[in-house]
């Protein structure tokens, strides 16, 4: 068959008359850990691990669709967090209505309403035809579970754009840091030949600064001055006689210069 569709590949599976069993498979190989139908809204919410999220959810949602295709369910796919979470949102939100109690809770997830949305989006009628609730009391629970929507809805909004503004200004933070770094590294002074010859000049003002002090005048002047060559023999004679001698060669000297 696949050689007559042009080498089209086919996933196979397995049918069951449990609609819960046959998402899972059909979401497969992604691990299901829990399967919510609600009937009222033709809708089943899926819960997978964080690992196996990108896996059920496919390529561009081609998973999830094509299991929504097969099953006739539209298929929601949450992870433990964020099913718990609206399991815990609708628990506290309807506990607040007079007349609620842990019964009526356990009815609402009997019939998949597993969220405050799902509350919403239902309606009263579920709620007084499959549950038997009381018309005031259907009434007042669907009207707060509107209200806390909306509510939530606002707080995730304020929250995204405070996350986003702390994003902002840590990256302008970072790019403030950047800059200063570069700018104290212009500061150094260059170490190249131009800083050398610069150096070198520094040196040598030194150097004649030093001269033309006391303690520079000193110093020169410790070190011997050459005497002039004698242009004649009178002056070599005279440097002669003037030079200091040993005991051993002064006479050698002297009798030369005779």
């Amino acid at each position: 068959i696949v050689d007559e569709l042009g080498g089209e590949k086919i996933d196979i599976v397995r049918w069951n008359e449990s609609s819960q069993i046959l998402i899972s498979n059909a979401l497969k190989p992604a691990e299901i850990q829990e399967v919510a139908l609600c009937f009222e809204l033709g809708r089943a919410t899926v819960v997978v691990s964080e690992d196996q999220l990108s896996l059920a959810i496919g390529k561009r949602g081609q998973n999830v669709r094509l299991g929504a295709r097969l099953t006739g369910w539209d298929i929601d796919i949450l992870t433990p967090e964020e099913y718990n979470k609206g399991l815990d949102d609708l628990e506290k939100t309807l506990k607040c209505v007079e007349g609620v109690e842990d019964v009526l809770l356990d009815k609402l997830l009997a019939l998949g309403i597993i969220s405050l949305m799902d509350v919403k989006e239902v309606g009263a009628d579920p709620l007084i035809k499959e549950l038997e609730f009381g018309e005031d009391l259907a009434n007042r629970i669907v009207a707060t579970a509107e209200e806390a929507v909306v509510r939530l809805a606002e707080e995730a909004e304020r929250a995204k754009a405070a996350e986003e503004q702390k994003a902002a200004e840590e990256l302008k933070a970072a790019e403030v840091s950047d800059g200063d770094g570069e700018t104290a590294a212009d500061d150094v002074p260059a170490t190249d030949g131009t800083g050398g010859e610069e150096a070198g000049v520094a040196s040598e003002e030194v150097a004649e600064s030093a001269t033309d002090s006391p303690a520079g005048a000193e110093a020169v002047s410790e070190e011997p001055a050459e005497e002039p060559m004698p242009e004649t023999v009178e002056q070599a004679e005279e440097a002669i006689g003037a030079a200091p001698v040993n005991e051993e060669s002064g006479q050698a000297e002297k009798a030369s210069a005779e």
